[in-house]
């Protein structure tokens, strides 16, 4: 009794574990040979550790079980040169445990997934933790641990995934974390890191899709090399540090899909125009004072020359004229004086009112800005206040993934879900997420527009989904919005991006889909220009336009409704891993009518068939006859759709969006692809030539696909064939290809 007390109260805390571990293989010496494998060791050291556990989440862990495959977080599977079963994931999330993290965990070099966010540990990252060289997935977000980043993390050379965003990390990132090649997602936000970004990520880390190292204390440049990620599909952000310097060029490399943010930094000079960077709106460049151009209201400001009216002679005193007509007496003096004098001061005159009026500009742009910049963040669905655990020294503010409104979020300084409890209602049996999960789950930015911004959402099984949000009124129409949304998520098919679940509250209205994991055939086309070794191939193009054109044709037929999607178009067919098309987005309109702020004026605008009104780039994807009844109550039809693919055709044979065109030649993209067909000219001045070769060697089903093209926009909507027959051409078409 008396050794166990001295051992509990006496003892250094390391002498204390080395006497837990003493006493621990005494006892599994004593055990039968059955005992406890190396993993379940590890394990009951780790739980050790801990010094609460408050929800008792790991108490079916027990030292005198023979294996850890049945405790509560552990998963099993049989590894290579094992006799037995070997612990691959650990997941204990949200679970209010505190306390250290055992280094004991770097004995399990089976382990793959180490999943323990939204607890409260704390204390440094061991460094033995990167002895479990397995390990392709740290989640260890919304924690408190301290300390450096150890630079033995270049030993997970298989990482995948790694995520302590929202914890105190100090110190600066090590340079060896660019030996991780193999990582896809970076999130070292919200934390106090300090120093400069490491070199050479954009040169090693070829296949990092996501790179969020977001209010810390950064300093330096920006390093040129992250123009390289040419992988990156969700986010590159960088906001709320103390980055300075221009912004490289070599930013404009990366992919137009990306979602960039560099606000909030000390960064300087002229922002760059070059490629995607040429895209982007003000948000990501926002707070920094020293940034200038556009899309920012700052203009940049070029030294002036000298004042002309300033005589040379008089510049110039030592070298006297000697004709008398260069004699100036005090009348010519005084005159000369005063004409210099007006100039100044009408000069500065001028310059005082230009910058009342910029001023004014400024005042005005940044409030009308203001909710706009709350929900730019790749990390949120709204601009959240710091939770109270990390209001303390934090870089930044933290932006929590949820579900409330701007307005309520600030007003009420909590994330409650608003005045009244939302629901989240699954539409399909493999969307098993809580709310709980899903609003504290990490987020990042897929796309920005008028209806919404879409989110790629991981949630904590690893799994991604994509989550879009939609307006905050239409609380008296939350029926109506039930029965639309489950009859979408009955419209399913191997081409149609599925419907998961659906969220609804007062003030916040959320659609939760399947994500697919390529991006959009915008992308594929227009996205990849600085890499011409990347455009897609001449079979992948068709089975792209057969995937989305049987998706289409099942919209159409599925029901005795005759569904209309309302918005085909390049950026609504998504790409999966096997370059096949997912039509996405059917039936978001409806929908976005009934979450509008605004109800309805009348049961005609209230009903499926309302035509909506859409954004530039959409209409010239849009039928002839749909434009004239833009805004009316009439029906759409079918063929306005069978329109749009006829216009997705041409986009995919020539390589050239219709904005694009429209914008250099000031003529109508299907007008354009029509005159070069009927004039007969060379399908080289039309035709992507990354598919050119496929002339010499198979013309007839690049014809026969731009035949199909101009049947499918025919000015006559009678003329057009339906999508049945379109998925009927494909298919011949692809096996003539072959």
């Amino acid at each position: 009794m008396i050794i166990r007390y001295w051992a509990a109260h006496a003892m250094h805390p390391l002498l204390r574990l080395l006497w837990f571990s003493l006493c621990l293989h005494i006892h599994l010496a004593s055990r039968p040979a059955a005992s406890l494998s190396v993993d379940g060791v590890a394990l009951i050291t780790f739980k050790k550790h801990l010094a609460a556990d408050p929800n008792s989440a790991l108490r079916t862990w027990n030292l005198s079980d023979d294996t850890p495959c049945s405790w509560e977080g552990v998963v099993c599977e049989s590894v290579p040169g094992s006799s037995v079963l070997r612990v691959t994931s650990l997941s204990v999330i949200g679970r209010g445990i505190s306390g250290r993290l055992s280094p004991a965990l770097g004995a399990m070099d089976a382990l793959r997934r180490l999943s323990l966010q939204q607890n409260n540990f704390s204390g440094p990252l061991p460094a033995q933790l990167f002895n479990a060289t397995s390990l392709q997935t740290i989640l260890l977000q919304d924690n408190y641990f301290s300390g450096p980043l150890p630079p033995q993390i270049a030993r997970l050379t298989g990482l995948q995934t790694l995520d302590i965003a929202n914890n105190a990390l100090s110190g600066s990132i090590p340079h060896t974390i660019t030996q991780c090649t193999n990582l896809q997602t970076l999130v070292l936000a919200n934390n106090r890191l300090t120093g400069s970004i490491p070199q050479g990520i954009g040169a090693s880390m070829k296949s990092l899709e996501q790179l969020d190292l977001s209010a810390n204390r950064l300093i330096g440049s920006i390093p040129s090399d992250l123009g390289k990620l040419s992988s990156l599909q969700g986010t590159l952000n960088l906001s709320y540090n103390h980055l300075s310097g221009p912004i490289p060029v070599t930013l404009g490399n990366l992919p137009y899909i990306v979602s960039l943010d560099l606000s909030h930094n000390n960064l300087s000079g002229k922002i760059p125009q070059d490629g995607s960077l040429g895209g982007q709106g003000p948000g990501p460049f926002l707070a920094n004072p020293n940034l200038c151009g556009f899309p920012l209201s700052v203009v940049c400001h070029i030294s002036a020359p000298p004042l002309p009216s300033l005589p040379v002679e008089e510049a110039s005193p030592s070298l006297p004229s000697s004709s008398p007509n260069h004699q100036r007496g005090p009348d010519a003096s005084r005159k000369s004086s005063l004409s210099v004098a007006a100039i100044v001061g009408i000069a500065i005159g001028n310059a005082a009112g230009l910058s009342l009026v910029v001023m004014f500009l400024m005042y005005w742009y940044s409030r009308s800005r203001m909710c706009q910049e709350k929900v730019a963040s790749p990390t949120a669905f709204a601009a959240m206040k710091p939770s109270k655990k990390h209001q303390a020294g934090a870089a930044g503010s933290r932006r929590c993934f949820t579900a409330s409104s701007e307005a309520s979020s600030e007003a009420s300084g909590s994330p409650e879900l608003g005045k009244e409890p939302g629901e989240l209602v699954a539409l399909d049996k493999s969307f098993s997420s809580d709310l709980d999960e899903l609003l504290r789950a990490s987020a990042y930015v897929l796309g920005k527009s008028g209806n919404g911004i879409v989110y790629k959402v991981v949630l904590g099984s690893g799994n991604p989904v994509a989550v879009r949000r939609l307006g905050e009124g239409g609380n008296q129409r939350q029926k109506e919005f039930e029965m639309e949304v489950q009859a979408i998520s009955k419209v399913r098919h191997p081409n149609v991006v599925k419907l998961l679940a659906y969220y609804w509250a007062s003030d916040e209205k959320l659609l939760i889909y399947e994500y697919v994991t390529h991006g959009t055939l915008t992308s594929s086309l227009h996205g990849n220009t600085q890499s011409p070794t990347k455009a897609l191939t001449w079979t992948e193009r068709l089975r792209i336009l057969q995937g989305a054109a049987k998706g289409l044709a099942h919209i159409h037929d599925c029901s005795p409704r005759k569904h209309v999607h309302g918005d085909i178009r390049t950026s609504k067919i998504l790409i999966g891993p096997s370059k096949e098309a997912r039509l996405a987005d059917f039936g978001l309109f409806k929908l976005i009518s009934i979450a509008a702020a605004d109800p309805p004026s009348n049961m005609a605008a209230a009903n499926w068939q309302t035509i909506p009104r859409v954004s530039n780039s959409s209409r010239l994807y849009r039928a002839p006859e749909s434009l004239m009844a833009d805004g009316s109550h009439c029906k759409p039809s079918q063929k306005w759709d069978v329109y749009s693919f006829g216009v997705v055709i041409f986009e995919v044979l020539s390589g050239r969006s219709p904005s694009a065109q429209m914008s250099s030649t000031g003529v109508d993209f299907v007008a354009w692809i029509r005159m070069a067909i009927e004039e007969s000219q060379p399908y080289g001045s039309f035709i992507d030539p990354a598919i050119a070769p496929i002339l010499d060697v198979h013309p007839s089903p690049l014809s026969t696909l731009l035949d199909l093209g101009l049947a499918c926009t025919s000015p006559s909507p009678d003329a057009r064939p339906r999508m049945k027959a379109v998925v009927e051409a494909i298919n011949k078409l692809m096996k003539s290809s072959y």
